[in-house]
């Protein structure tokens, strides 16, 4: 599912911004969804909303509707990798879940900074 508004990122912020979205949604398709839909397996959605913040920010929200995040988080690679990612952009990223609610992420990405000519 997509929900995205018209948003300006630079280049800069973009190439993070790919990679965590790319990390969000294969760790989703590895993880959030038992078994092989084609076996018949539990099928689920994946969403990405991007929207306008104030002060031309960008946020960016993933979602998945699957398993959710275990309690105990032990800071998986792909994790690791997200927050890494965010740190580049000078964020925080926001995880949330419920115990078969999904798993949620959300990164507000604020306006590059523009070197002086």
């Amino acid at each position: 599912m997509l929900e995205i508004k018209d948003v300006t990122v630079s280049p800069e912020q973009a190439a993070p911004l790919g990679l965590m979205v790319n990390e969000f949604i294969t760790n989703s398709l590895k993880y959030a969804f038992d078994g092989n839909p084609a076996d018949g397996g539990i099928q689920g959605t994946i969403g990405l909303r991007l929207e306008p913040g104030r002060g031309g920010a960008a946020r960016i929200t993933l979602w998945d509707d699957g398993k959710g995040l275990p309690l105990e988080r032990s800071g998986g690679t792909g994790m690791r990798m997200i927050d890494g990612l965010a740190r580049q952009l000078a964020t925080r990223t926001e995880w949330s879940t419920g115990i078969g609610r999904g798993a949620r992420l959300s990164v507000l990405v604020r306006p590059a900074k523009r070197e002086p000519s």
